[in-house]
């Protein structure tokens, strides 16, 4: 691999520093987080879990869960931030292929590397190994952070957002990432609405014709 092929990877990837998080705008957040400043949470929160897991005898690979989570955005190089009700009006087929050729054509340039970095993307995206789980859970659990963090510096209702089927999965691999969801979505001063049991975060998808809220 030639210098030149890392430079034009990096260069492009540098768009995720000015990509915003379109779900936060779509709920009037004036200046809503970039992509890149979500994937570091990602990572860090995906790190921590990681090896908090590990310490209560779950096997996992710690590198590879970091790989995970800095790739898992990769697509929104080239296609921008999709929220959540625009990728339902595009149908989740669509979206998985615009996505998928957006990340092949950010890795052509790392050639063998590349290549690998898609199939980390994918087995993200098809939740694939436990570790792609323990990174789905730490994605949804920072944007309930960052929405947490919205409301309390009172730059936002975001209600639908911690309300939003779609936001209340990917939490059922481990007891000690439920706790963090239930304590994310059902924590002090929620309505009753949100101190369900835990349990029922990873239920069936409810009916289609009900209104979803967009993630942030």
């Amino acid at each position: 691999m030639r210098p030149t092929d890392i430079l034009k990877f990096m260069e492009e990837a540098l768009r995720l520093k000015r990509t915003p998080r379109s779900g936060w705008a779509y709920y009037g957040i004036e200046e809503p987080e970039s992509v890149a400043a979500h994937n570091f949470s990602v990572a860090l929160l995906a790190l921590v879990l990681a090896e908090a897991l590990r310490r209560q005898g779950v096997s996992l690979d710690t590198e590879k869960i970091l790989k995970l989570a800095l790739l898992h955005e990769l697509g929104e190089i080239f296609l921008g931030d999709l929220h959540l009700k625009a990728r339902k009006l595009l149908g989740e087929e669509a979206v998985f292929r615009a996505e998928a050729q957006a990340v092949r054509e950010a890795v052509t340039p790392l050639g063998l590397l590349g290549e690998e970095f898609y199939r980390l993307w994918e087995e993200f995206e098809k939740r694939k190994s436990p570790e792609a789980l323990v990174v789905r859970a730490a994605d949804k659990l920072e944007l309930l952070l960052q929405a947490r963090d919205y409301q309390r510096r009172g730059v936002g209702n975001l209600d639908a957002i911690l309300e939003a089927w779609e936001n209340r999965r990917d939490f059922d691999f481990h007891p000690l990432i439920r706790e963090l969801a239930r304590q994310l979505i059902g924590g002090e001063g929620s309505d009753a609405s949100r101190r369900e049991d835990i349990s029922q975060m990873g239920g069936s998808e409810p009916d289609p014709a009900e209104p979803a809220a967009p993630e942030g």
